[in-house]
C-alpha cells in the first residue's frame, strides 16, 4: 500500500512540475513571439497530448498490430470530440 501511495505522490509531483514547465515555456514563447499566451496554449496543448498517442500507433503498425493502432486513433478522436461537446453543452446551458 505504501508503494502505491508513494507512486501516486511521485506521479502528481512530476505532473505538477511538467505543467509548471509547460506554462513557463508558453509564457516565454508568448513574450518573444508577441502572441497571446492563450493562443499558443490552444495550439501546443493538443499537440503535446495527442502526439505520443500517434507515436504509439506508428509503433503498433510496425509490429503488424493494425487493430490496436486503429483503435488508438479512433478512441482518441472520440474522447477529444466528447470533451469538446461537453464543454460546449455546459457553456450553452450556463448562458440560458
Amino acid at each position: 500500500m505504501w508503494a502505491v501511495a508513494a507512486q501516486l505522490v511521485g506521479t502528481v509531483a512530476v505532473m505538477g512540475a511538467g505543467a509548471h514547465s509547460f506554462v513557463t515555456a508558453v509564457e516565454h514563447l508568448s513574450e518573444s513571439a508577441g502572441l497571446p499566451a492563450g493562443l499558443i496554449a490552444l495550439v501546443l496543448a493538443p499537440l503535446a497530448t495527442e502526439l505520443p498517442e500517434k507515436f504509439n500507433s506508428v509503433i503498433w503498425l510496425r509490429g503488424n498490430k493494425d487493430t490496436l493502432a486503429l483503435g488508438n486513433i479512433t478512441g482518441g478522436r472520440w474522447s477529444s470530440s466528447a470533451r469538446y461537446r461537453w464543454l460546449w453543452a455546459s457553456r450553452s446551458r450556463a448562458g440560458a
